[in-house]
């Protein structure tokens, strides 16, 4: 069964490629094939992701391990980047990067739990039936703690307890620097809920927040599929990677062609598609692989 977005594996090879990690390290049974990268599929295996994370953790020891991995993922994926710079709080970033997770991995467990206004505590367990992957428990810490650090701020602290098929994270983030921290504990909590209901936050990235079981996947998989049936096959290979989170300047570097070329592609895009933003495109591509 299908089980991880191939975006995820797109991402880990772009920024491996980008610090000198040749790809075909990291490809090859066990591990995803180069064909699924350009095949009609849209997710791996568990387990040929779980061998991808064993091999990327191996290839970046010597770069500073899963902590530069991390930390250099985060900084390609483009729901958090699309509204990264409005969010205030580290926590409600922090529960952004736990949501667009979950959406990435539907089928693992997650359980968090307030324990103050910085404090918060994680667990993510696999299915009995599910091969254990210590390297993936180990990058998504990295990747939770270093979240912080899009926004400007210090690393969270972080406790790991690790078992089979589980992992317990217990973070202490970095106090905020908004006028609200500056406030009572219980104003910052009232503003971290104040956050969660302000919808236009929510509105870039909604497909990519929702469960991908939610009534309207379908539709949005539909209305996708219509639209992205009218591109032309550069720009196809545009949208692809417009949703990696790649700027123009890296797509026309890639694509060998000018960044203005780039930005031509990308407003006829958003023309055909309906979208008016970059971000609203991100979200519509994410949301059609649930």
């Amino acid at each position: 069964m299908n089980n991880v977005p191939i975006s995820i594996i797109k991402a880990g090879l772009y920024v491996s490629e980008r610090h000198g990690i040749p790809r075909a390290t990291l490809l090859g049974r066990p591990s995803v094939e180069e064909r699924e990268l350009t095949g009609p599929l849209r997710r791996v295996s568990w387990d040929s992701f779980c061998e991808f994370n064993d091999r990327i953790e191996h290839a970046w020891s010597p770069l500073g391990g899963v902590e530069q991995f991390a930390l250099a993922v985060n900084e390609q994926i483009p729901e958090i980047l699309a509204v990264a710079r409005r969010v205030l709080s580290p926590l409600q970033l922090l529960r952004l990067v736990i949501s667009v997770g979950s959406w990435a991995h539907p089928r693992i467990t997650v359980r968090s739990k307030l324990l103050g206004p910085e404090r918060l505590q994680l667990e993510l367990s696999l299915s009995d039936d599910w091969r254990d992957s210590p390297a993936f428990f180990r990058i998504s810490g990295a990747s939770l703690a270093n979240s912080p650090r899009l926004i400007g701020l210090p690393r969270a602290q972080v406790e790991m307890e690790l078992v089979p098929r589980r992992a317990v994270y217990r973070f202490l983030l970095p106090p905020s620097r908004t006028a609200f921290a500056l406030g009572s504990e219980m104003a910052s909590h009232a503003h971290l809920l104040m956050l969660e209901r302000i919808s236009h936050l929510q509105a870039e990235v909604s497909v990519l927040l929702r469960s991908p079981r939610g009534g309207s996947s379908t539709g949005a998989r539909r209305r996708f599929l219509a639209w992205r049936g009218a591109l032309t096959a550069r720009q196809t290979e545009v949208l692809e990677l417009v949703a990696q989170g790649i700027s123009n300047r890296d797509i026309a570097n890639r694509l060998r062609c000018a960044e203005r070329t780039v930005e031509v592609h990308i407003t006829d895009i958003l023309k055909k598609s309906g979208n008016q933003s970059r971000a609203q495109l991100i979200a519509a591509f994410w949301g059609a692989l649930g």
